[in-house]
């Protein structure tokens, strides 16, 4: 749950930041947009350091040798195709977030409703890391990947690769928001 509520606090920000971004490309252009930014996120991040703790203080309690860490994991099947699949999906997560606005923009639709595509993702995302992360908390992992993967996949497959409307494009981004967000 935890790791869930992690994923959706990036959904929200998802949520506002791609009205903010159009608006600063469409009033000053790329560069001045992306030094704003640049600089509002070093404004907006400095006092978050505050609250970071350097590490926890070794107890006086416990014994100064360390256990050596095991690396027989590393002889596992299930961790290395827990792996490869971790790693694939992670390659294919971005890229329908990546080029829905442009795919938008080739179905002829406006700048802004790329834009609201993409804000639609996000903010379908937001139920779908918390439930994904609440489902991991009660089912073994590889059924949590199973049905993050299949729902991600029926919304590429069916939802964007048949999608020549609004209609679907939108059907797309809340089913593939929701079972990808909580990848």
């Amino acid at each position: 749950m935890a790791y869930g509520t992690m994923w959706a606090g990036k959904s929200l920000a998802g949520v506002i930041l791609p009205f903010v971004m159009q608006s600063l490309l469409a009033s000053y252009g790329s560069r001045t947009a992306l030094r704003v930014w640049a600089a509002a996120i070093f404004v907006l991040t400095m006092p978050l350091l505050s609250f970071l703790k350097p590490h926890i203080p070794v107890s006086n309690s416990t014994n100064p040798t360390r256990r050596a860490l095991s690396w027989t994991f590393l002889r596992a099947a299930t961790f290395w195709m827990f792996q490869l699949g971790n790693i694939i999906q992670s390659f294919g997560y971005f890229l329908p977030g990546t080029y829905l606005a442009s795919y938008a923009h080739v179905l002829g639709l406006l700048d802004i409703t790329g834009t609201a595509l993409i804000a639609t993702f996000n903010f379908a995302s937001l139920p779908g890391a918390l439930i994904i992360g609440m489902l991991g908390d009660h089912y073994d992992a590889a059924t949590v990947i199973l049905i993050s993967s299949l729902g991600s996949a029926i919304g590429v497959f069916v939802f964007w690769g048949l999608s020549n409307h609004i209609a679907l494009l939108t059907i797309f981004a809340i089913l593939y928001g929701f079972f990808a967000g909580g990848f």
